[in-house]
């Protein structure tokens, strides 16, 4: 297939900016996809923390209240209070340990659109990109034989 030349610069300027406006526009609805998931997940996780908290509390207070009567009547009440409280200071430090924990584990919630950003960067700014290769050799992952003869560890290595 020959190579055809844009017959203006009014006509290059025209296909850059309606392929730059593709790939914006391309981008954001990345980008409020992803919105839209993380807006639903943080409800649905907040709902259900609530529900859960609350259902907790209930029967910490009910199991609270049902331990101190079996034990009102004896010498050991102080006791089984105290050893109560402490149980519930450590199941609250260990949960408030786990979330921290998640929180720091937790991935950046737009990292799909940021992938996107940076392997256009990529191809922008590599000097061996090619306007005219098709799709395959342009989506293929770097190391892959479709991605071209040039291989930057070992040039003499095509593969």
């Amino acid at each position: 297939m020959p190579n055809r030349q844009p017959s203006s610069i009014s006509h290059a300027l025209r296909s850059l900016s309606a392929s730059l406006v593709a790939l914006g526009r391309t981008r954001l609805e990345l980008f409020g996809i992803e919105l839209a998931e993380q807006k639903d997940n943080a409800v649905r996780i907040g709902v259900l923390a609530a529900v859960g908290l609350l259902c907790l509390a209930m029967a910490a207070a009910v199991l609270t209240a049902f331990v101190a009567v079996i034990f009102w009547e004896t010498e050991y009440r102080l006791h089984a209070v105290g050893l109560l409280g402490l149980g519930w200071l450590l199941a609250g430090v260990f949960c408030l340990l786990a979330v921290s924990r998640n929180l720091r584990r937790a991935r950046h919630p737009f990292s799909l659109t940021l992938a996107e950003l940076e392997r256009d960067l990529d191809v922008l700014n590599s000097p061996l990109a090619d306007p005219n290769a098709g799709f395959a050799s342009r989506s293929a992952a770097p190391g892959s034989a479709a991605a071209g003869a040039y291989n930057p560890h070992d040039p003499r290595n095509p593969s």
